[in-house]
C-alpha cells in the first residue's frame, strides 16, 4: 500500500493540540502533514508536523520522530527552523488514535527549489544572479557549520529543504533526517545503532539510513550514500556543493528521469564547470570543484572553509606597485615569465585532465524490502525474480513464509523509483519478461502458461501446461521457450500469441538426464542455453546449449545451474549460492576461459534456481539468502484447534523431522553449513528440553526413520545409501543398504521388522522393502513407477494390513492405498481431485509433504496446500475410506511437512523466523556489468 493510501491521522481547521489551534494544512513535510496553526499562549504563528498513524502505530518508526524532535531542539541558530515542541494527544473515546507531532518556527516564503523554478525561462533554466546567490549560500553553510558543530548532520540537503523569506534570510528545513555523529566523528555506527528498515526505496525523499540501507533524496546523495555506507558530515559538504552549482546554473547536476539514472551520474558525471556563469570568481568554482570529489577522503573537510571562501577570505590579493629597479639582461627577464606560464599552463591541464578524464562507473547497491508478511519466493524450484530489459522494472513472487498453495503466491512488479510493489496477479509463479518490457510471462493457477500487461488488466492464457514450469524466456520472434514437468520432455516452445506447444528436448535417460530446465534464448535465436539435471541435487546440474538449426544439444559447463547471457560475452551461472562469470563465444557456442565467483549469497534451491536476474543495460538483482530453500525456523506443537505451542528449541534451519515411537524424542536434520551441502542428525528430548547431536561425519546426512523400539535411527547418506546407529549416540554408524541407488529414502516398517524405503532412480522409481536382519538384505520391489509419474512417502499402517502412498500418476499428487504385502490384489484412490503434496516432477521433494496413518489405522492425514486432511478409513475386510475432511487450518508461517504425536491429538511442525530474514529482501546492484568486464576480461 502506497504511504497516500495509507490511513493518516490528520488534523482539521478549528482542532487543537495542545494549546495550538489548527488553522490549514499548508503541504506534506518528509514525515507527514504539516499545519498551520496558533499558540493560543505566546499568540504566535507555528508550523505543525503530523505523523502519519502508519508512523505512528510503529514503534520504531515513531522513535525515529522523537529522535527528530530531540536534535532539532539542540539547534538554535537564525538560519536553522526552529523546534518549539513535541505534542502527543491522547486516543478519543471513539476509537481515533492520537496525534503524534512537531511544532515547530513556521517559515514564511518560496523554497529555494520554488525560486529556481520561477527563474527558470522559455528558454530553460537560467540559475540565479551571482549577487544573490552568494548571500544564500552563505548562510547555508552557516546554518549546517552550526549543526555540525554540534555533531548533527543534515543528510537531505537539497533545494526543497531550504527557504528564502523576503528580508533575504534563508532557513533550512527539515533537520529530521540529521544523526549525531559518534564522539570521535568517525560516521560509523556503533553497534546496534542501526536504524529501522523500511519497506520504501530510496525514491522516498526522506529515508533511513544504515549499513546497506540509502538515505535521502537520489540527486544530492553523496557517493558514500548512495553505496549505502555510513556518513560524516562531508556528505553535508557533497549536497552543499551540487545545491551550489544548481543555484548558480539553474540545472541540478545529477538530476534524472530516475533514481537508477542518478545514481549512476553520480559515479560517472563530473561537473561541468564551465556551465557555470561567466563572473563566477575562481574561488566559488574550486569550492564547487572540492565539494563533489567522489573520494570523502579528497573533499573539502569542513563547511567552515566554505563560508570562508564566499566571503573570498582565500582570493589572491592585488599585486603590489612595480617597484623600480635597474634592468637586467633580457634572458632574465624573459625566463622566469617563460617558466612562470609553462607551469601554470602544466598545472590547467593536470586540473582540465583531472576534471575530466572518464571515471569508471563504480558499483551501487540497494535494498528493496517487500512488505511483511510475505517473503520473496514460491516453490523452491521457481525463478521467483525477474527484471525488464531496460532494468527498470522487477517483478517477482511473494507468498507467506512455507506457503505452497498457488492462491497464496502473489506476482508484483516494482519499479526501482517506486516505494512500492504493485500487484500484478495473484495465483502466479516462475515470472518472465518480454523482450519489450511490456508484458510479464507467468505460469497461473499451476496450469496455464499466461500473460499480464505490465500497466494491468486481466491476464491472457497462452498455453496450457498441466503443472507448472521450470523456467521459460521470451525471444524476439515472440516465440516462449519454457522447461516443462513431464520428465519424458525437456524443453518445449509455444508462439506468445498461443498455439501448438513444440517439443524441443528430451533427457537422454540412457546418459543419466533426468531433465532439462531453466532455458535462456540466446541472441540472434539460434541457441538455447539451458541446465541438465542429473539427480535432484543442483550440484549434480550441467550447462548446455541447444542449436535450434540441428535440434543438438551439448554441455559447456560441467558444473552450474540457471545460466543467463550477459551482452558482455559472459555467461552467469549459479551454484551453490554463488553467482559466477565465464566468457562465452556466442558464434561458436561456447565456453572460453576460467568461471570467476562474482556474487555470494544468492539464494539458491537444491533443485537448482538461483534467484537472481540480469538486464543488459548493467543492472543485476539477486534475491539474498542461504542456498536451498529452508528459512531458520524453532519448533512447535500445533493442535487440531490450531492453538500454537512453541517448544524452547534454538532456531536452527531444521527439516526432516521424525518422533520417536513414545513420541518423546525428535531426530531432525540441521544444515551446519550455508549451502546445505554439509548437515547433520541432531535428536531433540522433548522432556529435558536438550538437544544432542547424533551424526558427525562430512556429508548430507538426513531423512531420519527410527526403528520400531526406538533404539535406532536409519537415515540417508546423500549420495551413498542407507545408515543407521543407535539413537543415544554411542557406537558408530553403520550401513544398512548400500550399492542399491543413491536417492534410498527410509519411509517406514512393517510388522517384520522390514524397513519399506523409496529407490527414486531417473526413469525407473520404486517403493521396496528389505529386511532389517543382518544377512538378509536384499530388497524386494513393491510398486515400480513408470518414466511419467513418481511415487513418495510409502507408509504401512500400524496394524500392517495396507500401503499408503503418494503418487502424481493422475497429473496431480493424490494419495493411493493398497493392501500388504500383496500389493497387486488391490488399490484404491483415497484424494480424488489432488490436494496432497510431496511429488513434483515424478521425483520426492524433501519437507513438501506429509502422510500419517493414525495409531489405531482407522485414518489416514496428509498435507494439503493449507493444512492437514484426514481420511476415515472403515473396519471391515476390504479397504473403505471417506472422503478427507480437513482438521486443520496450518497457522500462518508454519510448515506444510509435519509428524503426528502417538495419539494424534496434535502435530509437530516448523515455524519459519521470517522477520528481517533475507529473503524477504531484494538486492539491486547498478553498474554491475562494468564490475563483471573489469573482473572477467
Amino acid at each position: 500500500m502506497s504511504e497516500s493510501a495509507r490511513p493518516r491521522l490528520s488534523l482539521t481547521p478549528g482542532s487543537r493540540l495542545g494549546p495550538y489551534e489548527v488553522l490549514t494544512q499548508i503541504g506534506v513535510g518528509g514525515m507527514g502533514e504539516v499545519y498551520r496553526a496558533t499558540d493560543t499562549n505566546l499568540k504566535r504563528q507555528v508550523a505543525i508536523k503530523v505523523l502519519p498513524a502508519s508512523v505512528a502505530g510503529d514503534a520504531e518508526r515513531l522513535a525515529r520522530f522523537q529522535r527528530e524532535a530531540e536534535l532539532l531542539a539542540a539547534l538554535n541558530h537564525p538560519n536553522v527552523a526552529q523546534i518549539y515542541g513535541l505534542e502527543k494527544s491522547p486516543a478519543t473515546g471513539s476509537g481515533q488514535a492520537g496525534v503524534h507531532a512537531l511544532v515547530m518556527e513556521l517559515v514564511e516564503g518560496p523554497t529555494l527549489a520554488d525560486l529556481l523554478v520561477s527563474r527558470a525561462g522559455p528558454s530553460g533554466p537560467a540559475g540565479l544572479p551571482l549577487d544573490e546567490v552568494l548571500p544564500i549560500a552563505r548562510q547555508i553553510a552557516e546554518a549546517l557549520e552550526s549543526a555540525h558543530e554540534r555533531g548533527i548532520i543534515h543528510r537531505d540537503l537539497k533545494p526543497a529543504n531550504i527557504k528564502v523569506r523576503e528580508d533575504g534570510t534563508v532557513k533550512v528545513l527539515d533537520f529530521g533526517l540529521a544523526k549525531a555523529m559518534d564522539a570521535v566523528g568517525s560516521g560509523q555506527h556503533a553497534a546496534g545503532d542501526m536504524t529501522p528498515s523500511m519497506a520504501a526505496t530510496i525514491t522516498s525523499p526522506a529515508l533511513m539510513t544504515g549499513a546497506g540501507m540509502i538515505l535521502g533524496t537520489a540527486a544530492y546523495m553523496s557517493p558514500e550514500q548512495a553505496k549505502g555506507r555510513p556518513v560524516d558530515k562531508r556528505a553535508d559538504i557533497w549536497a552543499f556543493g551540487c545545491v551550489l552549482y544548481e543555484m548558480l546554473t539553474g540545472t541540478s547536476l545529477f538530476a534524472s528521469e530516475s533514481v537508477a539514472e542518478s545514481l549512476g551520474l553520480i559515479f560517472s558525471r563530473e561537473p561541468d564547470l564551465a556551465a557555470l556563469p561567466a563572473g563566477t570568481p575562481a574561488g566559488v568554482r574550486t569550492l564547487i570543484a572540492r565539494c563533489l570529489v567522489r573520494d570523502p577522503r579528497q573533499r573539502l573537510r569542513d563547511i567552515g572553509d566554505a563560508r570562508l571562501t564566499l566571503d573570498g577570505a582565500f582570493d589572491t590579493p592585488s599585486a603590489p606597485p612595480p617597484v623600480a629597479h635597474v634592468a637586467g639582461p633580457v634572458w632574465r627577464r624573459v625566463v622566469p615569465i617563460v617558466a612562470a606560464v609553462a607551469a601554470t599552463a602544466l598545472a590547467v591541464g593536470l586540473g582540465v585532465w583531472t576534471l575530466t578524464r572518464p571515471t569508471p562507473p563504480q558499483i551501487v547497491r540497494l535494498t528493496m524490502a517487500h512488505p511483511a508478511p510475505e517473503v520473496v519466493g514460491g516453490n523452491q524450484f521457481d525463478a521467483n525474480v525477474t527484471l525488464s530489459p531496460d532494468g527498470r522494472q522487477v517483478a517477482y513472487v511473494a507468498s507467506l513464509p512455507s506457503s505452497t498453495n498457488s492462491n497464496t503466491l502473489h506476482l508484483y512488479v516494482r519499479a526501482l523509483d517506486e516505494a512500492e510493489p504493485r500487484p500484478l496477479s495473484s495465483s502466479a509463479r516462475s515470472p518472465f519478461f518480454s523482450p519489450d518490457g511490456q508484458w510479464v510471462g507467468f505460469v497461473e493457477d499451476n496450469r496455464w502458461l499466461s500473460k499480464v500487461a505490465l500497466a494491468g488488466g486481466p491476464s491472457t492464457h497462452i498455453a496450457e501446461i498441466g503443472n507448472g514450469i521450470r523456467g521459460a524466456s521470451w525471444g524476439a520472434d515472440d516465440s516462449i521457450v519454457f522447461a516443462t514437468l513431464g520428465l519424458d520432455t525437456g524443453l518445449s516452445r509455444v508462439p506468445a500469441s498461443g498455439g501448438v506447444v513444440e517439443v524441443l528436448t528430451k533427457p537422454d535417460a540412457s546418459k543419466g538426464e533426468v531433465d532439462h530446465l531453466y532455458p535462456e534464448l540466446l541472441p540472434g535465436g539460434r541457441a538455447i542455453l539451458f541446465t541438465i539435471s542429473f539427480s535432484t541435487e543442483a550440484r549434480d546440474s550441467k550447462i548446455a546449449v541447444l542449436d535450434l538449426t540441428t535440434r543438438s544439444y551439448r554441455i559447456v559447463l560441467d558444473s552450474g545451474s540457471y545460466a543467463t547471457y550477459s551482452p558482455s560475452g559472459h555467461v552467469l551461472v549459479g551454484g551453490l549460492g554463488v553467482l559466477r562469470a565465464i566468457p562465452f563465444d556466442l558464434s561458436a557456442l561456447a565456453v572460453r576461459g576460467t568461471a570467476v565467483p562474482m556474487e555470494s549469497d544468492v539464494l539458491m534451491s537444491s533443485a537448482g534456481a538461483a534467484q537472481f536476474a540480469f538486464a543488459a543495460g548493467g543492472t543485476l538483482v539477486k534475491v539474498r539468502g542461504r542456498v536451498l530453500s529452508g528459512l531458520a525456523s524453532t519448533l512447535a506443537w500445533v493442535d487440531r484447534t490450531g492453538r500454537v505451542e512453541p517448544l524452547t528449541f534454538e532456531p536452527r534451519q531444521y527439516s526432516d523431522l521424525a518422533l520417536s515411537p513414545d513420541g518423546s524424542r525428535v531426530a531432525a536434520r540441521i544444515d551446519t553449513n550455508a549451502g546445505g551441502t554439509d548437515s547433520d542428525l541432531w535428536v531433540l528430548s522433548l522432556v529435558s528440553k536438550s538437544a544432542s547431536r547424533l551424526t558427525f561425519e562430512p556429508g548430507t546426512d538426513q531423512i531420519p526413520l527410527w526403528t520400531p523400539d526406538g533404539a535406532k535411527v536409519v537415515y540417508r547418506v546423500a549420495t551413498q545409501g542407507l545408515f543407521w546407529r543407535p539413537a543415544d549416540g554411542t557406537g558408530n554408524r553403520e550401513p544398512f543398504l548400500v550399492g542399491v541407488g543413491n536417492g534410498l529414502v527410509p519411509d517406514s516398517w512393517s510388522p517384520d521388522g522390514s524397513l519399506i524405503f523409496e529407490n527414486p532412480q531417473p526413469g525407473r522409481q520404486t517403493i521396496a522393502m528389505v529386511s532389517a536382519r543382518a544377512g538378509a538384505r536384499t530388497p524386494v520391489t513393491l510398486l515400480t513407477a513408470s518414466e511419467r509419474f513418481g511415487l513418495a512417502q510409502a507408509t504401512l499402517s500400524p496394524d500392517g494390513r495396507w500401503l499408503a502412498y503418494m503418487s502424481n500418476e493422475s497429473g496431480r499428487t493424490d494419495v493411493y492405498v493398497r493392501p500388504f504385502p500383496a500389493v497387486d490384489s488391490g488399490k484404491w484412490q483415497v484424494t480424488s481431485s489432488g490436494g496432497a503434496t510431496g511429488i513434483s516432477r515424478g521425483i520426492l521433494q524433501n519437507n513438501s509433504g506429509s502422510l500419517r496413518w493414525t495409531a489405531d489405522s482407522r485414518a489416514i492425514l496428509f498435507s494439503d496446500a493449507t493444512g492437514i486432511m484426514a481420511s476415515r478409513i472403515a473396519d471391515g475386510p476390504t479397504f473403505s475410506a471417506s472422503t478427507p475432511e480437513r482438521v486443520l487450518t496450518r497457522p500462518l508461517g508454519m510448515s506444510v511437512d509435519f509428524d503426528m504425536s502417538p495419539d494424534g491429538s496434535r502435530f509437530l511442525m516448523r515455524q519459519f523466523i521470517v522477520g528481517d530474514d533475507d529473503t524477504t529482501q531484494i538486492e539491486v546492484v547498478l553498474n554491475w556489468l562494468d564490475e563483471l568486464k573489469r573482473l572477467v576480461p
